[in-house]
C-alpha cells in the first residue's frame, strides 16, 4: 500500500518520455546506469537507469553534464559507463531562453577519487563551477544500442568491402591464370600477401577461391 507521501509525489510527476528537472523537485535521485544510447543531436545521449522508471524514461543530460560524464568515464567506450552511479539534483537557476526554468545537474558520482570541481558552461560568456562529490562503486558491462545512422554506416561499409573483395580476388585469380610457371604464381602471391591475409578474415570464400586457382595453375604448369 503506497504511503500518502508516495501518492503525493506520484501525482505531481511531469508526464514525459524522459527524466525532467521537475522530477527532482522534492528529492535528489541516485541512479545506476544500465544502458547508454548515443545518437546525433544535443539531447542525443540517452542514459537508462535501474531505479524507478529509468528503463523507459532515460536521463538526457545537457551538454555541460555530458562533458562531465565524458571527462570522468571517457567517450571511446560507453560500456564503461554502465554500473556507475550518479546522484542528480534539480538546479533552479538553469536558464533556457533567458528564463530560469531549472535543469538537472550532477551532485555526486562514482569513478572519481575524491570531490572535484568542473567548469560548466551556463551561456556563451558565462561559466560556473560545479562541485561533484565522490560516490563508492564501479562499472559493469555495457549495452550500447546502435543508432539508425550507425546501422546505415555499417551496411555501407560492408557493401564497399564486399565489392572490393569481389573485384580484388577476381583480379588475382586472373593473374594466377596467366602465370606460365610456378615461380610466376609465387610472384603474384607475394605481391598479394597483405591483402590476402585481410581477405582470409573478412571473406574466406574468396580466399578459398584464390587457393583453388593456385592449385589448378600449379597443376597445369606441371604438365
Amino acid at each position: 500500500m503506497p504511503t500518502e507521501q508516495e501518492i503525493f509525489r506520484e501525482s505531481i510527476k511531469p508526464k514525459s518520455d524522459q527524466l525532467n528537472a521537475d522530477d527532482l523537485l522534492l528529492a535528489d535521485l541516485k541512479i545506476t546506469i544500465t544502458r547508454v544510447k548515443v545518437q546525433p543531436g544535443e539531447q542525443g545521449t540517452w542514459i537508462y537507469f535501474a531505479e524507478g522508471e529509468g528503463d523507459r524514461k532515460p536521463w538526457k543530460p545537457s551538454k555541460g553534464m555530458k562533458r562531465v560524464l565524458g571527462e570522468v568515464y571517457g567517450d571511446d567506450d560507453f560500456g564503461r559507463w554502465v554500473g556507475h552511479q550518479v546522484v542528480l539534483y534539480r538546479d533552479p537557476t538553469v536558464e533556457w531562453a533567458k528564463a530560469e526554468v531549472g535543469g538537472i545537474r550532477i551532485r555526486a558520482m562514482t569513478g572519481i577519487p575524491g570531490a572535484r570541481v568542473f567548469s560548466t558552461t551556463i551561456s556563451k560568456s558565462v561559466k560556473r563551477p560545479l562541485r561533484v562529490a565522490r560516490l563508492d562503486g564501479g562499472p559493469s558491462t555495457a549495452k550500447v544500442e546502435p543508432t539508425p545512422e550507425d546501422i546505415e554506416a555499417a551496411a555501407k561499409k560492408k557493401a564497399e568491402l564486399d565489392a572490393w573483395a569481389q573485384k580484388w580476388s577476381a583480379g588475382v585469380i586472373k593473374a594466377i591464370g596467366k602465370a606460365d610457371d610456378n615461380g610466376a604464381v609465387d610472384e603474384v602471391m607475394a605481391k598479394a600477401k597483405e591483402n590476402l591475409d585481410r581477405l582470409k578474415t573478412s571473406h574466406p570464400d574468396h580466399a578459398a577461391a584464390i587457393d583453388a586457382a593456385i592449385t589448378a595453375r600449379n597443376d597445369a604448369n606441371k604438365t
